[in-house]
């Protein structure tokens, strides 16, 4: 069965019909679509301001954020860029799934350095943590109690999270969120080619 809205989907749904997964896929997709086209009308009418654009896609979910950004990031004014960025990087749960680094990268380097929503200097040389089950990332942090706790937040039997360091100049960082962003201390970088060290665990003190 085939629904023209999510509106008559969930009406269907609760009067007990069977409603399929692909076809709430497909309406939530078409959902997303028109979301979309309508920002880009508001744009195309001169809208810059990032808050306002957001405003009026009433029900975008933080996952769409990336999306929404790809469409107008090259158009947007400095300041209003870095909010963006800020906003669709640290709310969507899995950035680097939502869009894939070659995508993020040019955005952040057009955007210049910043920390929180304010251009700033990016640190000489700062030293920085990952954990989970990926080595290489563009998400890290200076806390390496936060990444210790990204370790172990999915761990279970056959799956152990691990824990990387690394040290990167200026020519590798891209941003810093902190307390405006859930307070974790996360450095955006350039993670290509990088090369992390893996923290090895204490050894187990025999008996």
């Amino acid at each position: 069965m085939t629904f023209s809205d999510m509106d008559e989907l969930l009406a269907a749904a609760q009067r007990g019909e069977v409603v399929s997964e692909a076809e709430r896929q497909r309406l939530l997709q078409k959902q997303h679509l028109q979301r979309l086209t309508a920002a880009a009308a508001r744009f195309r009418d001169g809208e810059r301001d990032w808050d306002s654009l957001r405003r009026h896609m009433m029900g975008m979910g933080r996952n769409e954020l990336p999306g929404l950004l790809s469409l107008f990031w090259d158009g947007l004014p400095r300041e209003q860029l870095i909010k963006a960025l800020g906003d669709a990087w640290v709310m969507c749960e899995y950035p680097e799934q939502a869009m894939p680094c070659r995508e993020w990268l040019p955005i952040f380097r057009s955007a210049g350095y910043h920390a929180e929503e304010s251009p700033a200097a990016a640190p000489d040389r700062i030293t920085l943590w990952r954990g989970g089950i990926r080595r290489t990332g563009m998400s890290w942090t200076a806390d390496r109690d936060r990444a210790e706790w990204f370790q172990h937040r999915f761990d279970q039997p056959g799956t152990v999270g691990r824990l990387w360091t690394i040290t990167v100049g200026p020519d590798r960082l891209l941003a810093h969120y902190h307390v405006q962003h859930r307070s974790e201390d996360e450095y955006v970088i350039d993670s290509t080619g990088i090369r992390p060290h893996e923290v090895q665990p204490p050894a187990t003190a025999s008996r």
